[in-house]
């Protein structure tokens, strides 16, 4: 395409038409026994020209091709000058990997960016640009999923963006939440939410007065108001669910599985304890169709985790897990 002649000529030109749709495909030729003209489907490819089964007709009788010619030279002349070398050679450009990888994470990701530029609010609790970073992923997944895993490590922040969640429920939404944690922090949580700069209602109890009041919920010996009255659950230490056998799991599923719809939010820092099967049970208290994850090419998300969970724990790689993962969590690390 970048060729000349002995006269530093261009051998080539090219033009792209853009006044309009076009799908005419013709091969105009100039060789000195004649002027031909073919017609047909085959696309100016390598694979059109020499790899495709094509049907092609052949024109030489000299009005026939003159008009073609004239048809050519119309379009031609309505056509603008392009430079088709220059877009192979981008392709063909040696990059540094780092870009090549920021460029992975901008097809990937850079929708999601743009949309968070344009949606994010300022803070009703005053977080930081991390934690609200935080929120707003949460809120896109419980959008999608009606929940979420928030596993943050340590000292990042969860109560922080379960709290921004509340907020939104409890004062902006007018919805009831109901808030599941271990019983030694149980007067923590309900102290936190009491905080002047805080100030957000929402029932409190324990893993073992939701198994022990949930018969009761909605009468005045309960801790527990209707199950159905609560729009958004947070559980905090969830990984306390992680045997899907226990009667507290079984209070859980009873929870969410009531006539009105619930969203739930996981917080913990350690979502694997002893092996992945911990986070496909706490991926199942919102996540109940097996195949929900289908458009993404996981057929059936129990059997994604058993592949994972098949493999020697050394040579588990990101590849092995981040596809549901990153439908499912927000987890980051102080790093």
């Amino acid at each position: 395409l970048r060729s000349t002649t002995t006269e530093d000529t261009p051998r080539v030109e090219v033009r792209r038409f853009t006044n309009g749709f076009m799908h005419g495909k013709c091969f105009v030729l100039e060789v000195p026994v004649g002027k031909g003209v073919l017609a047909g489907s085959s696309n100016f490819t390598y694979a059109g020209l020499a790899e495709n089964r094509e049907l092609n007709l052949g024109q030489y009788e000299p009005d026939t091709v003159d008009t073609v010619l004239e048809w050519f030279d119309e379009l031609w002349e309505q056509s603008e000058a392009y430079d088709l070398a220059a877009l192979y050679e981008a392709r063909w450009q040696p990059h540094d990997p780092r870009l090549i990888f920021y460029r992975m994470l901008w097809e990937l990701y850079g929708a999601d960016v743009l949309r968070e530029m344009e949606e994010r609010d300022v803070s009703d609790l005053d977080l930081t640009d991390f934690q609200r970073d935080g929120v707003w992923r949460a809120r896109r997944i419980l959008e999608s999923l009606s929940g979420v895993v928030v596993a943050d490590e340590v000292g990042l922040g969860k109560t922080y963006i379960a709290a921004e969640i509340i907020h939104e429920a409890a004062i902006k939404n007018r919805q009831k939440v109901l808030v599941v944690v271990p019983a030694a922090l149980r007067k923590t949580w309900r102290d936190f939410l009491a905080l002047p700069n805080i100030n957000l209602p929402a029932d409190v109890v324990s893993y073992d007065e939701l198994v022990i009041d949930q018969d009761s919920a909605g009468t005045s010996r309960s801790r527990l108001q209707d199950l159905d009255a609560y729009a958004v659950v947070i559980v905090d230490e969830a990984h306390a669910l992680r045997n899907p056998s226990t009667a507290r799991a079984d209070a859980m599923r009873a929870l969410l599985e009531g006539e009105s719809p619930k969203k739930l939010v996981l917080m913990t820092a350690t979502p694997v304890n002893n092996s992945l099967s911990d986070i496909y049970t706490l991926l199942s208290y919102f996540v109940t169709n097996d195949a929900a994850f289908s458009d993404s090419g996981i057929l059936s998300i129990k059997g994604y985790f058993d592949a994972a969970q098949s493999r020697n724990p050394e040579d588990l790689s990101p590849e092995h897990l981040f596809d549901v993962m990153d439908k499912i969590a927000v987890r980051r690390t102080r790093e």
